[in-house]
């Protein structure tokens, strides 16, 4: 466990700006702390610093075109970075027993659906509006029963509430924040953080994104020849058609 205390402590010290058993002026710590959580937020922009995909089961009522989703959202969870297709639904009355896997599509392609309230059994493509602090979830086809919607998602890092705050973090972390702070820090002293100071923020970073890196999965893109406006249909590499 970590508190940003420790963090800026820590960083403070690498770049020789703070001596062991010293703590930082009240006002140094605000601006550190202010600056760690800038540092953190613009870390959830990159996927492979991401460590937490998780799977949450939300009910998706019948015959409902959209749903929001953040706190205080018709989905109220995390505001999610984005939205994985491993992404499913599962029918728990008609089909208890088989998932229906659902495919994230981006703004363009869910524009040029004609019909968007064709209904069916399941949705087959969601659209995410990533608008922050309540995003919006697109469903196509609209469903007509009630489904569990077991929704995957990046979750963004945790940003320190408060000097004091404690935050769990995976082995590695707090060492890549540490070193990536003390880079950010250092100019507003006059100094330049040491290149070993450096080598060690960019080698704990690309350490953490080797290890959260997905492995990737081949796939064929969802407009191929034999789909019907690109949506629906398959491609049979044997016969060479549909």
């Amino acid at each position: 466990m970590s508190t940003a205390n420790t963090l800026i402590d820590e960083a403070l010290l690498a770049i020789g700006q703070l001596a062991e058993g010293e703590t930082p002026s009240p006002e140094t710590a605000q601006s550190a702390l202010r600056r760690l959580n800038s540092m953190v937020e613009s870390m959830n922009n990159e996927s492979l610093t991401i460590y937490q995909i998780q799977d949450e089961i939300f009910t998706l009522p019948a015959n409902v075109t959209t749903r929001t989703i953040g706190v205080g959202g018709q989905f109220n969870t995390v505001w999610p970075i984005k939205v994985l297709d491993s992404t499913f639904v599962r029918d728990p009355v008609n089909a208890p027993n088989v998932d229906f896997q659902v495919a994230i599509i981006n703004n363009a392609e869910y524009s040029g659906i004609p019909v968007k309230t064709v209904t069916g059994p399941y949705p087959q493509f969601i659209y995410y509006d990533r608008a922050y602090p309540i995003g919006t979830l697109y469903f196509w086809p609209v469903a007509v029963n009630s489904l569990q919607l077991h929704l995957s998602t990046w979750k963004p890092l945790q940003s320190f509430a408060g000097l004091t705050t404690t935050v769990v973090l995976p082995p590695g972390y707090e060492e890549m924040l540490t070193f990536n702070l003390a880079i950010r820090l250092a100019p507003s002293f006059g100094v330049s953080a040491s290149q070993e100071v450096r080598q060690i923020a960019s080698d704990s970073k690309r350490n953490l994104k080797r290890v959260n890196g997905q492995d990737e999965v081949m796939a064929l893109p969802r407009r191929l020849p034999g789909m019907s406006n690109g949506l629906l249909g398959y491609w049979d590499f044997y016969k060479g058609g549909s």
